[in-house]
């Protein structure tokens, strides 16, 4: 089972950079990767996940730092893959 380390892209509120992207590099979190996408992920990709904040389910854009095999649990899983790393040689 594959699964992938990530963390969180998220929207200044306030002030002069209001609406611009930033990423919150304070904790990482991991979800599942679904049978369907599995193997096409890759570290650098930006995927879209399921994520729960205050009783809440919402979507949310993650930024994949690491992707790993590992054992079975329940976790939140991958729902697509938004937008893929191109790597400039």
């Amino acid at each position: 089972m594959q699964i992938i380390e990530g963390l969180h892209i998220n929207y200044f509120q306030k002030g002069t950079k209001k609406g611009q992207e930033y990423i919150n590099y304070k904790k990482r979190y991991v979800w599942r990767v679904p049978k369907r996408i599995e193997g096409q992920i890759d570290k650098g990709d930006i995927v879209w996940v399921h994520v729960k904040k205050k009783g809440r389910e919402f979507k949310k854009r993650v930024l994949v730092v690491n992707v790993l095999e590992q054992e079975q649990r329940p976790l939140r899983s991958v729902i697509s893959i938004c937008k893929k790393y191109k790597e400039n040689k």
